[in-house]
């Protein structure tokens, strides 16, 4: 009985443990990708540094956290964070699968991320503190921007959410604020407006932006620009998904300027790209890319529908130019002209 008893309890704090160790190794893993996520704010400018979470990348043997993708509203493609596990702890992440770079740790917390001691990208030291708008975490540059400007990024994070980014320059001892991102979150919407400044002595207002995100609803997706200088047009996309969850189309708009981009797809891979292009609804151009030949090739087709390669058509829908590997021709009064080469 007792022999029993001693093997039950054996068992079941075995078994708290690992419950104890998996439970610290996700949240270990929650706390960098958090981390990491914002390290990307902090680095990048404008609509481009906001990433929304999404899925975890979990290893499907032992359950482990590996990563997260997030998604990028300005393109509607995911960028993935991986976490780099040494034993039990977490000493790198990767952004975007190449960049790299190392964690240092104190007392639970990241207080630096360093990709290049030599580069001021993605090289700040971290520091934490908090009151009753949230939790601000404070990136600061290690190298110094120019050898002269210290650029301190501050980054207001409550309930899991980005409340406010701010930048400061201090080109002297004083800092000056150089921009401001504030996020309004609401159902199916993230709203951001972005404030820059002229410059540490005037503090005047250089430029205001409203960002909206529409997250995917309905298989559509929009992201709307609107700025208060009356010479910078606004600006959308618009995304709409197929059943495999692809973009299938795009339409961009930017004052009178509007592009449909239709995406075609063979085997669940990006196969083709159309773009057409019109001005105050006038034909502009419409350009094809094929991204590689169809296995099978049916002649009766035209080659910009089948064959790699990037391709231009007139308003008739007529080819006029087409490019192959480093060589291309096009279509001149008529006539085309011999292959010439090209480095782009």
């Amino acid at each position: 009985m007792r022999k029993q008893l001693l093997f039950t309890l054996t068992i079941a704090f075995l078994q708290s443990s690992i419950t104890f160790a998996q439970s610290n190794t996700r949240e270990k893993a929650e706390e960098v990708l958090k981390i990491a996520r914002l390290t990307h704010i902090a680095s990048s400018t404008g609509s481009h540094s906001h990433l929304e979470p999404a899925d975890y990348i979990v290893d499907s043997t032992s359950g482990r956290i590996n990563g997260q993708q997030f998604l990028v509203f300005e393109t509607e493609k995911y960028y993935p964070i991986n976490v780099i596990w040494d034993g039990d702890e977490i000493t790198k992440v990767r952004f975007n699968n190449y960049k790299e770079c190392t964690l240092t740790w104190k007392d639970g917390k990241i207080i630096n991320i360093s990709k290049d001691e030599h580069s001021s990208d993605y090289n700040y030291r971290i520091s934490y503190s908090e009151d009753g708008d949230g939790e601000t975490i404070t990136f600061t540059e290690n190298k110094l921007l120019g050898g002269k400007t210290l650029v301190v990024k501050e980054i207001v994070y409550k309930d899991n959410k980005v409340q406010k980014v701010s930048a400061y320059y201090n080109k002297t001892k004083k800092p000056c604020i150089g921009s401001l991102h504030e996020y309004t979150y609401r159902p199916n919407e993230i709203a951001i407006k972005i404030t820059t400044y002229e410059s540490c002595k005037t503090k005047e207002v250089r430029s205001v932006e409203r960002i909206s995100f529409a997250i995917k609803e309905n298989n559509t997706a929009k992201t709307t620009y609107e700025y208060e200088d009356e010479d910078e047009l606004s600006r959308s996309n618009e995304y709409t998904y197929n059943e495999h969850d692809k973009i299938d189309k795009q339409i961009s708009i930017r004052g009178k300027n509007t592009t449909l981009t239709t995406y075609e797809y063979y085997d669940n891979k990006l196969f083709r790209r159309v773009e057409t292009s019109t001005v105050s609804d006038e034909f502009h151009s419409k350009m094809v890319s094929v991204l590689f030949d169809l296995p099978e090739q049916d002649s009766t087709k035209p080659i910009y529908e089948r064959e790699n390669g990037f391709y231009k058509l007139n308003k008739e829908g007529n080819l006029i130019y087409e490019k192959k590997g480093f060589q291309y021709r096009e279509l001149i009064n008529g006539i085309w002209s011999d292959w010439k080469y090209t480095i782009q």
